[in-house]
């Protein structure tokens, strides 16, 4: 039998077989390029083909949809909700940003979530070239350009796209309702430009988000990323400059972040820089520079805290200013090993109030092997070990340092030394030429507001700094034998691997200015003093705020090939910072940390708040004055206060105290 086709069924069986993706147009600003003009024409295309997919047909290997050029797409009205596997949105034929596709207003500008047809899940989707402005808050508290609600199966890429000008809780949001962990995003080669994120920009709620070759410039958020339950995150080959961001990275709840050739630089404000919060979470910083960053507020660069782990290697913390705190281990179980790092020309809050480049509190564990500890003024020490905490230091190098001490140890904590170099530091107590290593007698009270006594151990034993040259092949490890191993890379790993990491300097353009000071320690006689005597000023309440105008040079460079030698630089410094307490760091437990996180949706609540704390009255022509105390090693600090109270913190005195040398131990 014969059967004969009408033309009429021939073209309706060849738009069939090739499903054209929806209604496109000549671009009305490029006559030749055909493509999309609104939201809602993308949406219908998809829509239609999905229909067909879920009758029966067989879906296409991969989609295309051109976003026509010069285009504002009003996102306001509705997102642009992505439904078909393997389809790329691109911005004009080539998908670069350079083609001005912009998806404006809304409070979701893309909405991501599982396919709709149980038979044909989405594993991928690409972004290439698109600008996401002016999308919004809400009142859920889930305002955000791309709400990416999908579960583990799927992958979502960003290439070369562009966030700039919002005022939204967040830039993307990856959540999953579902019992499945979330799905997987990865951004690179973009940029943000501009905007405010009320909470974090990234929210990684346990999925898998891989950022790199992103350049930030002129952001205002309270968290950059944010990964909690067990989610995986990973920032690299990236720059971020000239934006006020309280916390660059934020880890909780059995969370992995790593952080690798990034330059975080001339930030206008921090309160953190990399944190780490609770057991079984872990930080890893690689190759990253925090320099140049000259803030007037307190500051820290890495808090690991209340069991977390953290990791950094090969490192620089340089040339900032306001840092109270360079790298932290605080709460029992808190580990930080430092390797091969740098922390020079940091300029701290003065050597009469709790400040230090390294900072071991509450029974943490700081181990730090082959770093140069270079030319850091205004501290009261360059390694400090207090309430219980365990400090290991090797192979590691103090030049030109100023401060109250180079290193202490407190009467219930553990100190220990092997083969580190010392040269050029000066210090009010253990000064040289003796023994560096100061070490706290039983029952004074230097951080708590006591008679400060002690005595002096050895802390470096080297003619020359050995940080650089490689350790013997066996050699013994001062590192504590129950610190963790922590995994160079996140154990889970993204489905689409980002490709073409672009070549992003690591090096501030802008040469850097050092507002530099030096440290002239108070002394009576051969006696050291921690805090001046207040003039009388008829009781009036406030801080003294002498003024001092040093010069200084910088450290030399650091021996890594990070960056260049750094230029001479000389400048004025006219001010002084004010004795500043924070009291998260001065709670007797880690249940007064005051972070906590029993709902992790309703997280953003913090109590790290700096209190001023006026340690006496104010003058008109700001000196210092002699202190009246006197005798042979002792002196008096300044008095540690919470709201108005001081604070002895509620940790045993020991009656004995075990300093490690090397191998070696020494029971007072």
């Amino acid at each position: 039998m014969t059967m004969t086709v009408s033309p009429a069924f021939a073209i309706v069986a060849a738009a069939l077989l090739t499903r054209p993706t929806g209604a496109q147009d000549v671009c009305p600003s490029d006559a030749s390029t055909t493509g999309y003009s609104t939201i809602s024409a993308l949406n219908s295309a998809m829509e239609a083909e999905l229909a067909l997919i879920e009758s029966g047909s067989t879906p296409q290997d991969s989609y295309e949809f051109i976003l026509c050029p010069n285009t504002v797409f009003d996102t306001a009205a509705g997102p642009l909700r992505p439904i078909l596997d393997a389809a790329s949105f691109l911005c004009g034929a080539n998908g670069t940003s350079v083609n001005a596709c912009t998806f404006e207003g809304g409070d979701q500008q893309v909405f991501i979530e599982d396919s709709q047809v149980a038979t044909y899940p989405l594993e991928t989707m690409l972004f290439a070239g698109i600008t996401f402005r002016g999308f919004t808050e809400n009142v859920f508290q889930t305002g955000t350009s791309i709400s990416a609600l999908a579960t583990s199966t799927t992958t979502a890429t960003f290439d070369d796209v562009i966030w700039t000008d919002f005022i939204a809780q967040s830039a993307v949001r990856q959540v999953s309702a579902a019992t499945s962990n979330p799905m997987t995003v990865d951004i690179q080669n973009s940029a943000i430009v501009g905007g405010d994120a009320t909470d974090s920009v990234f929210i990684n709620d346990g999925g898998v988000l891989t950022v790199s070759g992103l350049n930030v410039e002129g952001l205002t958020a309270v968290n950059f990323i944010t990964t909690t339950n067990r989610g995986s995150s990973t920032l690299s080959d990236s720059v971020i400059s000239q934006s006020g961001i309280e916390r660059v990275t934020e880890t909780l709840t059995r969370g992995v972040q790593r952080v690798e050739g990034v330059n975080i630089t001339n930030m206008n404000s921090m309160v953190s820089t990399f944190d780490a919060l609770d057991s079984g979470t872990s930080l890893i910083v690689a190759d990253t520079l925090v320099e140049n960053n000259f803030i007037t507020d307190p500051w820290q660069v890495v808090d690991v805290q209340a069991g977390a782990v953290g990791q950094i290697e090969g490192s620089s913390v340089s040339t900032n200013s306001g840092m109270q705190f360079g790298i932290i281990a605080r709460g029992a179980q808190s580990v930080v090993s430092v390797e091969d790092s740098f922390l020079a020309n940091n300029v701290g809050l003065g050597p009469n109030v709790t400040c230090s480049p390294l900072f071991a509190l509450q029974n943490a564990v700081l181990a730090v092997e082959r770093t140069e500890i270079n030319n850091n003024r205004e501290y009261s020490g360059q390694a400090l070990a207090l309430f219980g905490s365990t400090m290991s230091i090797s192979r590691s190098c103090f030049q030109d340092t100023a401060s109250s001490f180079v290193a202490f140890v407190d009467n219930a904590g553990t100190f220990t030394t092997s083969e580190n170099f010392i040269s050029g530091s000066q210090s009010s107590f253990c000064p040289a030429p003796g023994n560096r290593l100061f070490v706290e007698a039983t029952g004074s009270g230097c951080f708590t507001g006591g008679v400060c006594e002690g005595s002096c151990d050895v802390l470096a034993d080297q003619a020359s700094c050995l940080a650089g040259i490689p350790p013997p092949t066996v050699s013994p490890t001062l590192v504590p034998t129950f610190l963790p191993t922590v995994s160079s890379r996140p154990s889970a790993t993204p489905t689409v691997p980002p490709t073409n990491f672009p070549t992003t300097s690591k090096i501030p353009t802008r040469t850097p200015t050092l507002p530099p000071t030096s440290l002239s320690p108070t002394r009576q006689g051969d006696q050291p003093t921690l805090q001046p005597t207040c003039p009388e000023d008829k009781g009036k309440g406030g801080p003294i705020k002498p003024s001092m105008s040093q010069k200084m040079k910088l450290a030399p460079t650091s021996r890594s090939k990070l960056r260049p030698a750094m230029k001479m630089t000389k400048v004025e410094h006219s001010t002084y910072y004010d004795n500043w307490v924070n009291a998260e760091y001065l709670q007797a437990s880690e249940a007064s940390i005051g972070r906590k996180y029993a709902d992790i949706q309703a997280a953003s609540e913090s109590s790290n708040d700096y209190l001023h704390e006026a340690t006496c009255a104010p003058v008109r022509s700001p000196t210092r004055q002699p202190s009246s105390s006197g005798g042979k090693g002792k002196g008096v600090p300044p008095p540690i206060t919470i709201l108005g109270k001081k604070s002895m913190m509620s940790t045993k005195k020991k009656s004995s105290k075990s300093i490690s040398k090397g191998t070696s131990k020494k029971t007072r």
